[in-house]
């Protein structure tokens, strides 16, 4: 689960405080330094770590089916997502560089204060890094709370897709026969996006799919529908897809 850039620092600058200086280390200055040290490179990896688990669980856009790949770039533009995981991963390369950097000068310290004026410099540089370009990991959390909402389609399950006007009982039919609950109301447009339903027949399993009204004009609801059409005719030879058209 992606955190908050805020609350990544502040338990990675907790975690950190904590740590210790090696034990039996009689000189101060040695001491002070190797405290500084150990508590900036701890401060790098509770910061860098979670930053790769986010980039290594992100799926490949290249690897996703063309019907995810699809709703993936209508919902956060072109090429977007792939950018703010680069931003993700520029992030955490820039925090172990500034992050070794400045543990190697706490460790150079010749006194106890230029120690603890290394280790200040140390986490102050840290904490700009991470206000100035936290912003990337905010938006992969914006990512992935918009993922988990989107719906979830069994690639391997036949398929029925209803598509049609605005208005003319696609939510209604798809409420009727499945175990989807699309909003109903008097009205137009009041389904905005790919909404699931399942269907049990004689032990065969199916899904049923509602769309957003279609209308002669761009916009993203047509588009939506259009993509949703197209991946049926990526799936595997053998599987069944099926087409209702309301009007």
């Amino acid at each position: 689960m992606v955190m908050p850039s805020v609350d990544i620092f502040q338990s990675a600058l907790r975690k950190a405080k904590r740590v210790l200086p090696t034990k039996g280390i009689a000189n101060v200055a040695k001491r002070e330094r190797n405290r500084g040290a150990k508590q900036l490179d701890a401060l790098m990896k509770e910061l860098a770590v979670p930053l790769r688990g986010y980039i290594e669980n992100f799926p490949k856009r290249i690897y996703l089916h063309p019907y995810e790949r699809s709703l993936i770039e209508l919902t956060f533009g072109a090429g977007n997502y792939e950018e703010v995981l680069k931003k993700v991963d520029a992030l955490r390369k820039k925090v172990v560089s500034v992050g070794k950097e400045h543990a190697s000068l706490c460790a150079k310290s010749l006194s106890k204060k230029e120690a603890e004026e290394r280790l200040t410099e140390g986490l102050e540089k840290l904490q700009e890094i991470f206000k100035c370009e936290g912003q990337a990991i905010d938006d992969l959390l914006y990512i992935a709370k918009t993922l988990r909402a989107m719906p979830v389609v069994d690639l391997e399950m036949p398929t029925l897709c209803l598509v049609g006007a605005p208005n003319v009982g696609k939510s209604s039919l798809v409420r009727l026969l499945s175990t989807g609950k699309p909003e109903v109301c008097n009205y137009p447009f009041t389904t905005r996006g790919i909404l699931m339903g399942h269907i049990t027949l004689d032990y065969q399993h199916f899904q049923v799919t509602d769309t957003p009204g279609l209308l002669k004009r761009c916009d993203a609801s047509l588009h939506l529908s259009i993509t949703f059409l197209l991946s049926l005719c990526t799936r595997k030879r053998g599987q069944k897809t099926g087409i209702i058209w309301k009007s």
